[in-house]
C-alpha cells in the first residue's frame, strides 16, 4: 500500500471525529432570582453540582471549578457567580474530542451542549425553589 493512501486512511477517523463534533460555545449565564443573596446562590450552585454528580475541584466565594465524569469522559467547568447570574466556562475535558481547528474555532463532542443545558436547567430550577422556600 502506498504511503499517501495509508496516510489518507489514517486521517479518516480524525475527520469523522471532527465532523461529529460541535462548536464549543460556553452556555448563556443562568439568571439568579433577585431575592437570593450571594451566599444563598453559592450554596444552591454547590448543592446542584453535587446532586448532579459533579466533583468540586476548587472553591472560592464567587467561583467553583468542578468536574463531571461520565463513563470514560470527563468535563471540567468554571462556574463564576456575579450579581444576578452564574456563568459557565469550559476549562478542559478528556475523551470529548476537544480540538482547535486551523481557523481558531474550538469544537467538542456533540453531547457537550446537552450536558451544559441539562445542568443549567437543574440549577435554574433549584434557584427558583430556594427563593420559594425562602419566602
Amino acid at each position: 500500500m502506498s504511503r499517501s493512501r495509508l496516510r489518507g486512511l489514517l486521517l479518516v477517523p480524525v475527520a469523522l471525529l471532527l465532523m461529529a463534533a460541535t462548536p464549543l460555545m460556553d452556555p448563556p449565564p443562568v439568571i439568579a432570582p433577585t431575592g437570593l443573596t450571594a451566599p444563598e446562590v453559592h450554596k444552591v450552585l454547590r448543592r446542584t453540582l453535587l446532586q448532579r454528580g459533579w466533583k468540586i475541584d476548587s472553591e472560592k466565594p464567587a467561583e467553583i471549578v468542578a468536574t463531571l465524569i461520565v463513563r470514560e469522559h470527563s468535563l471540567t467547568m468554571r462556574f463564576t457567580e456575579s450579581p444576578g447570574s452564574i456563568a459557565m466556562q469550559y476549562v478542559s475535558s478528556e475523551n470529548l474530542d476537544y480540538a482547535v481547528k486551523k481557523d481558531g474555532s474550538r469544537v467538542i463532542h456533540r453531547k457537550y451542549p446537552g450536558w451544559c443545558n441539562n445542568f443549567a436547567r437543574a440549577l435554574s430550577q433549584n434557584l427558583d425553589q430556594a427563593l420559594v422556600e425562602k419566602t
